[in-house]
């Protein structure tokens, strides 16, 4: 199901079940299909927006905690500023 544009509603005009239906339940339909999916994530994955439109996953991994360093999320070990196990490469973005 499509995504449609809502309409502005109007004063004084009688709107009808199927109007409503498109506009609330279908749009809702849209956005739970998929628009706002993640493909590829797993249990305890640190979401991430990538670019103004994408969003990307970091894997968890044991023992590990997500850092923000140099202008990217990494994994490193827990409690420590030392250097990561793992970078998101800016062409994983896709």
């Amino acid at each position: 199901m499509a995504w449609a544009t809502p309409a502005t509603l109007v004063d004084g005009v009688r709107y009808v079940a199927s109007f409503f239906n498109q506009q609330l339940r279908d749009n809702m339909v849209a956005l739970r299909g998929g628009g706002i999916a993640i493909s590829g994530q797993a249990a305890n994955d640190l979401i991430l927006a990538s670019s103004a439109t994408q969003f990307t996953t970091l894997a968890a991994s044991e023992g590990d905690a997500p850092v923000f360093s140099g202008g990217q999320w990494t994994m490193a070990p827990a409690g420590s500023s030392g250097s990561a196990s793992a970078v998101i490469a800016a062409d994983s973005f896709n």
